[in-house]
């Protein structure tokens, strides 16, 4: 089986219930999208990532700011994705001294994960039946929807500006233009398990 993502929101951060799952992301409405680490497999997991960072919100009179996370399902041994090799392949690809192995399946390399994510979180906020918005609405959109990343969700965000990158070029945008929408997605990145100095977006590492 190969890798599933899931997502979810939650409505309020004192009542541990208050999380659900979710299809659709809004695009007109500012938005948290909480990318845990490789053990964020269960709905708690993700719930506990998204309590604490809808408290902080909250505390800071932002309480309309919607809070999503995500529970990864990596899939089985044989057609899954393998966090830890699949985090390995992109340390090497950005030039660290990473031993690798001969042979890595399409899920290590490219996980479904990420394609997933991207149709539901990132699409939607550059195009429209297909085809590219203004550009000055492609940056609004984008700007609406912010990261926060934990140790292999710095992967998961890395990967995603890679296939917007790709989509944004598909799509007819300018080098200008992508250079000016990408920089309006915003990544917090905690404890990144990935290298994150070359983004192309704007990230804040610690």
């Amino acid at each position: 089986m190969r890798s599933r993502i899931k997502i979810g929101q939650r409505i309020n951060s004192e009542k541990d219930n208050n999380w659900k799952f979710v299809d659709t992301i809004p695009v007109d409405t500012p938005v948290v999208v909480v990318l845990g680490g490789d053990g964020t497999t269960t709905p708690k997991a993700a719930n506990g990532y998204a309590k604490k960072i809808l408290r902080k919100l909250e505390n800071e009179n932002m309480p309309d700011v919607n809070v999503y996370s995500v529970v990864y399902d990596f899939g089985d041994s044989v057609m899954g994705c393998r966090p830890l090799d699949a985090r390995k392949i992109q340390m090497k690809k950005f030039g660290r001294n990473i031993a690798l192995d001969d042979v890595y399946t399409q899920e290590n390399i490219n996980p479904n994960y990420i394609n997933e994510l991207f149709e539901i979180a990132i699409r939607p906020r550059l195009e429209k039946n297909g085809e590219k918005i203004p550009v000055q609405v492609a940056m609004q959109n984008i700007r609406r929807i912010n990261f926060v990343a934990h140790c292999h969700g710095a992967y998961t965000f890395q990967k995603l500006e890679e296939m917007m990158q790709k989509t944004m070029t598909d799509l007819g945008y300018t080098s200008v233009e992508k250079k000016q929408i990408q920089k309006q997605l915003l990544c917090i990145a905690h404890a990144p398990h990935c290298p994150l100095e070359n983004a192309k977006s704007t990230v804040i590492n610690f």
